[in-house]
């Protein structure tokens, strides 16, 4: 399934989250385990504090995948300055979402890296709809996602506070791994963002004026092939 609208309404999250499911796991081959804490929430306000401040006009987030030690799933966060053709000008606020503590927090390059090869290394995927598990393989299958900033997620944040208010501590940033197809038959890790306010999904099947009320947004360009915005 690929994306069929920039937005993403709550029946395609939870396809794409199945899809992801049967078709990413932990090796090996042969007895394939389910990943987990693909699914995470952090503070909005800690997403947004990575732009704070930054260089330039155009900017993108990068989510990095990555496994810590116990093979459970960590999402990397980096803030990209970029320059009109898309082309990644600087790297600010290099950070990881820290489960255990529920925050956003500080990390480097270095250890998003020792993730990011835990991952290529453990994963293993279901390339199509057939019982074949196999590697993940290197400069084909995606180790991040990179989404557009002012253009989707910052307006995606945007939209649904205008429309729902309250406080900024009200609301979360959830970070959800799904699977779409990249042709007719290969599933590729992708991750969708959405909002919760006060505990409940900002997450519906309606049509809005504003494309991304009670919606998701998914339209990253995965890293590889697509390493730019």
């Amino acid at each position: 399934m690929t994306p069929s609208q920039p937005n993403v309404p709550l029946t395609e999250l939870n396809e794409t989250r199945t899809f992801f499911e049967d078709h990413f796991k932990l090796g090996p081959t042969t007895n394939p385990a389910p990943i987990y804490y693909t699914l995470q929430e952090y503070p909005m306000s800690q997403l947004t504090d990575l732009f704070t401040g930054i260089g330039g006009s155009i900017h993108a987030l990068k989510i990095h995948y990555g496994l810590n030690s116990n093979s459970d799933f960590v999402f990397g966060l980096s803030a990209l300055e970029l320059d009109g053709s898309g082309h990644v000008t600087n790297t600010y606020n290099i950070s990881y979402g820290n489960r255990s503590a529920g925050n956003i927090e500080t990390t480097t390059e270095a250890v998003l890296e020792v993730n990011r090869l835990r991952y290529m290394d453990t994963v293993v995927t279901r390339r199509d709809d057939s019982a074949t598990w196999t590697p993940l393989a290197n400069g084909t299958d995606p180790h991040s996602c990179i989404l557009n900033w002012e253009d989707e997620v910052q307006l995606m944040i945007n939209q649904n506070y205008a429309e729902y208010g309250g406080n900024i501590s009200d609301y979360k940033v959830v970070f959800a791994s799904i699977a779409t197809q990249s042709n007719a038959h290969d599933y590729a890790h992708s991750v969708a963002i959405y909002l919760k306010k006060n505990n409940s999904a900002l997450l519906d099947n309606t049509a809005y004026t504003n494309i991304y009320i009670s919606k998701a947004c998914d339209m990253g360009h995965l890293c590889p092939t697509n390493c730019l915005v």
